[in-house]
């Protein structure tokens, strides 16, 4: 079975697995509680290097196959993460991205997810490449329409957050979709 490249080069960004010169920069970034606004998961506080671990543990449990999970680097360090869950029986994949809150709005997350979905469909003869988040994350919807998704709709009390139901929407672009938006000009 194909999988995706384990590093990825775009403009600003190095998309490579996480190590574990990495824990510093992940307690960084992942501690910081604006990031988890949105997540479905509860934030544990304060965040330290014990959940940093907990995190590397989990990214390296997944099979690169079956969900290739990478650090985003900038200068060097790892501000955020992107990752792709395959469902290769139905060639479907779900894209996550989370960013260090303080490089938000620079289109760091649209560069990296843009890598990945594109090394995503090149590589894994998906049909679709999806995406979901909290209703009221618009700045993700944004990452997710400038990579030419389209709103498919609301999932109504899709997750607790806090023990309260909140709505997440859905997002995906088909391959033929994605292939004549980045066409190379002729």
């Amino acid at each position: 079975m194909p999988e995706l490249a384990r590093q990825i080069d775009t403009a600003r960004l190095v998309l490579r697995p996480f190590d574990d010169a990495d824990l510093d920069a992940i307690v960084e970034y992942r501690s910081n509680p604006r990031l988890w606004r949105y997540l479905r998961a509860e934030p544990p506080a304060p965040y330290g290097p014990e959940h940093a671990r907990m995190f590397l543990e989990i990214v390296r449990g997944k099979a690169w196959s079956d969900q290739p999970w990478y650090a985003v680097i900038l200068d060097g360090r790892a501000v955020g993460d992107v990752d792709l869950t395959v469902d290769a029986a139905n060639r479907r994949g779900e894209i996550g991205y989370t960013l260090s809150p303080r490089l938000w709005g620079r289109g760091l997350a649209t560069e990296a997810a843009t890598a990945i979905v594109s090394e995503a469909f090149a590589t894994l003869d998906l049909t679709v490449v999806w995406a979901e988040t909290d209703v009221h994350n618009t700045a993700s919807w944004r990452v997710m329409e400038k990579l030419g998704m389209t709103r498919e709709g609301v999932h109504r009390r899709r997750y607790l957050k806090h023990g309260v139901p909140t709505d997440w929407v859905v997002y995906s672009v088909l391959a033929e979709e994605w292939n004549e938006r980045n066409e190379e000009p002729r």
